[in-house]
C-alpha cells in the first residue's frame, strides 16, 4: 500500500464492511509523520473541515486521511482543486463504507488523480497456516 502513495496523489481504500479499512488507515497515519486523520462520523472532525479549501491549503505537505468521506460529497471538487494545485503524490487517503458510491463520486471528480486499492477479508489459509489445518484434519478424521 505504501508504494501506492509514491505513484498517486490520492488513494481510495475500498472493501467490504469490517475487513480492516479503518484499522489500516490508522496504521498508515502512524507511518507518515505529521499525517492527519479525520473520521467524518466524528462531529469534531467534521467541524474541522467546515472550510475545506482553507484547511487543505494549510496542510499540503502532509498526508490527509479522511474516513467515511462519502458523508461529505462536497469535498470531492475541493480535493480535485488541491490535488491539481499541488501535484504531489501521497497527499490523500480516502476511505468510505459505501464503496460503490465512493467509487462513483471519486471517479467523476478525481479522474486520473486517484488510485483504488481494494482490501479483502482474510481467507482461512491466511489465518491458519497449512500445518495447523493439516493437524486439525488428522484429529477430526480420527473420530
Amino acid at each position: 500500500m505504501i508504494d501506492c502513495f509514491k505513484s498517486s496523489p490520492a488513494v481510495v481504500l475500498l472493501g467490504p464492511r469490517q475487513c480492516g479499512k479503518s484499522t489500516l488507515a490508522k496504521y498508515v497515519q502512524k507511518l507518515f509523520k505529521g499525517s492527519l486523520y479525520f473520521d467524518l462520523e466524528n462531529y469534531t472532525d467534521l467541524v474541522k473541515l467546515s472550510d475545506p479549501l482553507l484547511f487543505f491549503e494549510g496542510h499540503v505537505d502532509h498526508l490527509v486521511i479522511i474516513d467515511e468521506v462519502q458523508l461529505r460529497p462536497d469535498l470531492f471538487p475541493v480535493l480535485r482543486t488541491i490535488l491539481d494545485k499541488n501535484g504531489n503524490n501521497g497527499q490523500l487517503l480516502l476511505r468510505g463504507s459505501a464503496s460503490r458510491d465512493l467509487i462513483k463520486q471519486s471517479s467523476e471528480t478525481l479522474a486520473g488523480r486517484i488510485l483504488y486499492l481494494e482490501l479483502t477479508p482474510f481467507v482461512v489459509p491466511e489465518l491458519f497456516p497449512r500445518s495447523v489445518l493439516s493437524a486439525s484434519e488428522k484429529i477430526s478424521s480420527r473420530g
